[in-house]
């Protein structure tokens, strides 16, 4: 398995705030530059995609929808 990403567990946050991914380029809710995904993790089941905005580097969460 080795050159695969591994998923990781996190615990539930009831405070944050996930976005929905679409086919539009993904952007900060704050400042509205794009966002690069820097981790992929597990929540209760469910993947999520850990982003970092390029202009103010707020940490954006991303779920499927």
């Amino acid at each position: 398995m080795e050159g695969r990403n591994r998923l990781k567990t996190r615990p539930y946050d009831p405070e944050a705030v996930y976005y929905i991914v679409s086919d539009q380029p993904d952007c900060c809710g704050k400042c509205g530059s794009r966002l690069e995904r820097i981790d992929t993790v597990m929540i209760e089941n469910e993947t999520i995609y850990v982003t970092e905005c390029l202009g103010c580097g707020k940490k954006v969460l991303l779920v499927d929808d």
